[in-house]
């Protein structure tokens, strides 16, 4: 038989008889391999069953009635449960409160260095509180300075810093001179405005290059405002009125203190700035007393005033960046602390006390006017600023001793007020004697005052012979209806000093009152280490040094010229030159630069 081949055919089904063959090969291979796998497949199968049986049966737990949970019998990822939906209410309810405490605790007014126009929100100048040092010619075009609004409110702010070199032995450092603002942007809100100086170049390192130190760096989880963390529920000294010392501790929010590096550039307060920020706030609660016939202590020494614990900060010309900060929120505070004698009418304020900040650069004993204004060490040390810091990264305790007059009626309105206050005040103690020899004299209000019959006695308000408020009132201070003072023994030498009335209908002595409270805040933990209150450490660590060491300081050496070559031993030690060669000395510019890098505290 004869089979005639079609070889025309054969070729236009070449493709379709490829394709038969291969899919026949990889079936016979495929079916090759799943009996090769079957093992495996079968103890995938088998793991997948037991991990499925054992998720069933702990997907939903009993929750032990220790855990508090009083409404939740058992826990559950099964989403018909409803777990993610109680997650959410408690997320919602935390963040209220969180919102609630924020209000109640609002950040302190203090200044940033951070000038915004109040009408457009454009930034309109930012000001340097330490240019730093680290910085290279590589840094010139690189270096940056991001602005950032805490409201998510402000946009287009364009900053520029401007560098220039150190110069004499180290011309090759830069430091910031200025931050120019290019653009102000606008929709900025005073006081919630963080700017951070950063670049690629190889002089810096952002991880501490905070901006304004008094603003913290922004959480997104947090509430608006840079909202802290709580304070630890075994707190002591919680406040009156119930509240409990675990409170989260949220007023000012924040850092106390530049970074403790000296070599990063950072945006702040000047000398200027903060010179002014403590006469308008130490005037302002003068005025105050003054308006509210709230006696201060008067001094022996002529034009020498009660300047609420700044006298000697008074007319200080510098500060150090730390010194600067701390002391802007210890202002904050002790304003808001007299707010709260002011609303309970106190009668006298004796002193105010804080911790000591400015330090002179001597591990020194204490002067004393030292003793009138700052805490001794044995009442509050400095580290015990940050003594909770291990419970509560970045927590910080702040002391303030307070003495004033008043009854009864008026001490327990200033613990209400302290409650009340923006500021975390906790009550540590409070001291009470009886004030003797009470005596008030406002020269310049008695002239005015009216007389009243009798002798014709320059009569005094009802606040001042009494020690009450002006009208009727129980207590020290109450004058039965119908008297007039000329029956009460006020004679001419004697009206300074204040006599009971015969009758009373209450006979209250009018006391002296020590109030020892603390303030508690919560900085970015990152500054635990890092932040104005360890650079005042190590400040003090390095006085206590150098005085064990009994080295001359360096105010010994000006005005000292032992080789008379016209440069003083100080100006020679900070340039790196003797001053016992006439032939090594510097030049004034070598001086000028130096003198500039410790000013800016390089």
């Amino acid at each position: 038989m004869k089979m005639n081949i079609d070889t025309a055919v054969i070729k236009r089904n070449l493709d379709l008889i490829i394709a038969g063959i291969v899919t026949v090969a990889l079936v016979g291979y495929g079916y090759m391999q799943y009996g090769a796998t079957k093992t495996i497949r079968d103890e995938s199968a088998s793991k997948l069953e037991s991990n499925t049986r054992n998720y069933k049966n702990v997907k939903s737990t009993s929750v032990p009635e220790s855990f508090g949970l009083t409404n939740v019998t058992s826990i559950s990822t099964d989403r018909a449960h409803g777990n993610q939906e109680i997650a959410n209410k408690a997320e919602v309810a935390i963040n209220a409160h969180l919102n609630n405490v924020y209000k109640k605790f609002a950040e302190l007014e203090i200044p940033d260095g951070i000038e915004v126009d109040p009408k457009t929100g454009a930034i309109l100048s930012v000001t340097l509180m330490n240019g730093g040092n680290s910085y290279t010619a590589s840094d010139i075009g690189t270096l940056t300075a991001t602005v950032t609004d805490r409201l998510n409110k402000g946009k287009g702010a364009i900053l520029k810093p401007e560098l220039r070199s150190v110069g004499g032995d180290t011309p090759e450092q830069y430091r910031v001179e200025n931050i120019a603002v290019q653009d102000g942007g606008s929709g900025y809100t005073k006081g919630q405005v963080i700017v951070l100086i950063g670049g690629d170049g190889g002089g810096y390192d952002g991880s501490n290059d905070y901006s304004s130190d008094s603003q913290s760096i922004p959480n997104p989880t947090q509430p608006p405002g840079g909202m802290p963390g709580g304070m630890p529920g075994g707190m002591p000294g919680g406040m009156p009125g119930g509240m409990p010392g675990g409170m989260p501790g949220m007023m000012g929010m924040g850092s106390m203190g530049a970074g403790g590096d000296d070599s990063k550039a950072r945006v702040g307060i000047d000398d200027n700035t903060f010179l002014k920020f403590m006469h308008t706030k130490v005037y302002g609660l003068q005025r105050q007393c003054k308006i509210q016939r709230i006696r201060l202590p008067k001094f022996e020494e002529e034009a020498k005033e009660f300047r609420f614990s700044f006298s000697k900060s008074w007319d200080q010309p510098e500060f150090e960046p730390h010194e600067r900060e701390i002391m802007c929120y210890q202002l904050a505070e002790i304003e808001a602390l007299c707010q709260a004698l002011f609303k309970a009418n106190v009668h006298e304020i004796y002193n105010v006390r804080r911790l000591k900040v400015v330090r002179g650069g001597d591990g020194a004993e204490p002067s004393e006017e030292d003793m009138l204004e700052f805490f001794s060490e044995q009442k509050f040390t400095l580290d015990d600023v940050t003594k909770f810091k291990e419970q509560v990264p970045g927590a910080r305790v702040m002391p303030y001793e307070i003495t004033f007059r008043g009854f009864s009626s008026e001490v327990s309105k200033v613990l209400e007020e302290l409650y009340k206050s923006k500021v975390f005040f906790v009550v540590k103690n409070i001291a009470v004697i009886e004030a003797t020899g009470v005596v008030d004299d406002f020269e310049e209000e008695e002239e005015d005052e009216m007389t009243l019959g009798g002798g014709g006695v320059a009569a005094r308000s009802m606040r001042e012979a009494y020690g009450g408020r002006g009208g009727m009132r129980g207590g020290y201070g109450t004058m039965p209806f119908g008297m007039g003072m000329g029956g009460f023994g006020f004679g001419g030498e004697e009206e300074k000093k204040r006599r009971r009335p015969p009758s009373l209908l209450m006979d209250e002595s009018p006391l002296k009152v020590t109030l020892r409270v603390n303030t508690i805040k919560r900085v970015d933990p990152i500054k635990d280490e890092s932040d104005a209150i360890s650079a005042l450490q190590n400040q003090v660590a390095e006085a206590e040094r150098k005085a064990e060491e009994g080295g001359e300081s360096d105010d010994d050496l000006i005005g000292v010229d032992e080789d008379g070559d016209g440069f003083d031993a100080y100006d020679e030690k900070i340039t790196g030159h003797s001053d016992d060669d006439p032939e090594d000395k510097p030049t004034q510019e070598e001086v000028d630069a130096a003198q500039a890098k410790i000013d800016a505290g390089e």
